[in-house]
């Protein structure tokens, strides 16, 4: 045990150095870091500075409520045990909507690079998209953004376009960052790694599918934080990050300003609980009808 421990104290150290050189306990490390991923510094806690201040009007032009306890979800949860049926565990989970002026246009982006699974980008995609052209009057838009604007390669060799490059892609109110073997080599880009740091201190609502978890871990976005990946991934997302509380039952985790999603096909199950999330259950049950999502697998 003591050797664990020492373990995780060095690696705490190590992850304070990496991000802003902060070091201490569990506890501090945590909260540094939580400071550190909004924007803040302790004087602007305390003192509700410019910084504090910017963040706050953020947060007040949401169009949602970010919750404040965690949630874990499975499948059921997230789309029903019936037909069209989004379940109780979902409804108490989800923010309750602020009123928007129908001039507010919000933004989703989904990330998109060579060597993305596919399902993880096109799954949600399918939801999104569906939801916000069947819908243009709920006040979102989704669009698809990849590194220089040009279309990518899949983990499969499906080629996938991009509506926008990540520097001319509109500023995004959600981000949803896939997995997939493309991902690998993220974990150690120092470049991608700082624009997804710069993504927390802007984007209200980050979320991610697969092994999209892992980025946001080596970026230092979960620490002390829930979470969830795929399967064959859990053990390295804790090795990433041992501060990192690991669901390994949940098809996706809310933790508030933060979602993860297990591999694959839930992002398609988180994707719906996001509309439910930013709308209401009613338009979440709408969308997965329009698919005709029911999983019903035959073996």
């Amino acid at each position: 045990m003591q050797c664990r421990e020492g373990q995780r104290r060095l690696h705490l150290q190590t992850l304070g150095a990496q991000h802003g050189g902060v070091t201490g306990t569990r506890h501090e490390l945590v909260e540094q870091r939580r400071l550190a991923n909004t924007g803040l510094t302790a004087d602007d806690q305390g003192s509700r500075g410019p910084a504090a201040r910017a963040r706050d009007e953020r947060l007040q032009q949401l169009p949602f409520r970010l919750a404040t306890d965690h949630h874990a979800m499975n499948v059921h949860a997230a789309v029903g045990s019936e037909p069209g049926c989004l379940t109780g565990a979902t409804t108490a989970a989800r923010g309750e909507a602020y009123p928007m002026k129908q001039t507010d246009r919000r933004q989703i982006g989904i990330l998109l690079f060579d060597g993305v699974e596919e399902l993880d980008a096109v799954g949600p995609w399918e939801v999104l998209s569906a939801w916000t052209r069947q819908h243009p009057e709920d006040g979102w838009d989704a669009f698809c953004l990849s590194s220089d604007g040009r279309p990518v390669r899949g983990a499969k060799t499906l080629v996938l376009g991009a509506h926008h490059s990540i520097d001319e892609a509109p500023a995004m109110d959600v981000l949803v960052h896939p997995g997939g073997p493309g991902s690998r080599r993220m974990l150690h880009d120092r470049g991608h790694l700082d624009w997804v740091r710069r993504q927390r201190a802007t984007v209200a609502l980050m979320t991610s599918v697969c092994t999209g978890s892992l980025v946001y871990a080596a970026a230092g976005l979960l620490v002390g934080r829930r979470a969830t990946t795929h399967w064959a991934w859990l053990n390295e997302l804790s090795e990433l990050d041992p501060t990192v509380v690991t669901d390994v039952s949940a098809r996706f985790v809310d933790d508030g300003d933060l979602i993860t999603s297990a591999g694959v096909s839930a992002g398609i199950d988180m994707a719906l609980y996001l509309v439910a999330r930013l709308t209401d259950v009613e338009r979440a049950r709408e969308v997965r009808r329009k698919i005709q999502y029911n999983p019903l697998p035959p073996i």
